[in-house]
């Protein structure tokens, strides 16, 4: 079992939500994230920080390129840690396997940094108007793995939340 931090999942939680982990063997080994060149810059610094911490290493810039800002961790290291370590996925079709490492699954004080960062690019906080509620807080996670959705709500159910789906 790996040794983890808060910074750590909450950036694996970011990597599942708006990040890719790109491997070409002998070549090139990527950890990116992709967003908003407006709304997520903010974010973009605060995930630069965290990388640090994390990772003891140092973002040298986040770019817009393509219409969106983005980051790239240039990391033979870190790539393998997050894949033959946590698992995660990468490559093409992430989206539709990727799931929460089982380490960070089995441990509250780790899931809820993940979930944090699945949150920050994932989510989305909003006021429901439910019958004899108006006004209802709400956290909404968008993901089109399965997998993961179930995780999500089993997660937070066993540690006293409520989830609707």
């Amino acid at each position: 079992m790996l040794r983890t931090n808060p910074y750590e999942c909450e950036l694996i939680g970011a990597i599942i939500g708006d990040g890719h982990i790109h491997i070409i063997p002998k070549r090139n080994y990527v950890v990116g994230f992709t967003g908003h060149p407006i709304t997520d810059k903010l974010y973009y610094e605060i995930l630069r920080k965290h990388v640090y911490r994390a990772w003891n290493y140092n973002v040298k810039k986040t770019m817009v390129r393509g219409g969106a800002l983005r980051m790239a961790i240039y990391s033979k290291k870190i790539t393998k840690r997050l894949t033959a370590g946590f698992g995660l996925a990468h490559n093409y079709g992430k989206c539709y396997r990727v799931t929460i490492p089982e380490q960070i699954e089995e441990d509250w004080e780790l899931a809820r940094h993940t979930i944090r960062g699945i949150v920050d690019t994932d989510g989305s906080i909003f006021v429901a108007n439910k019958p004899r509620c108006p006004n209802y807080p709400s956290i909404e996670i968008s993901t089109t793995s399965i997998k993961l959705a179930k995780q999500l709500r089993c997660i937070l159910k066993n540690n006293g939340f409520k989830p609707a789906h």
